[in-house]
């Protein structure tokens, strides 16, 4: 796994709507679940086991960032979600 390409952030940015029902990691063709990583960044439908864009970099960089309990405790986290809410 690498961390996202130009295109897939590209991808994600044509989806206007930030949700849609049900309202929750099921939904696909939203930007929301896209950019969090819950959804394909080829087809915008919701995957089995997709981890893509915000999850993509937690994996990518390993470490405390890789587990979601001590995420926070790594020096990158604030830099890394700065930069998703940016997005």
């Amino acid at each position: 796994m690498t961390f996202p390409t130009t295109e897939e952030v590209n991808f994600a940015l044509r989806f206007e709507t930030f949700d849609l029902l049900p309202y929750g990691k099921e939904s696909s063709c939203n930007s929301k679940n896209i950019l969090e990583g819950y959804v394909s960044t080829k087809t915008g439908y919701r995957l089995p086991n997709v981890h893509t864009l915000h999850n993509q970099v937690h994996i990518v960089v390993g470490g405390a960032m890789g587990d979601v309990s001590s995420a926070s405790n790594d020096f990158i986290f604030p830099l890394h979600h700065s930069f998703v809410d940016h997005v």
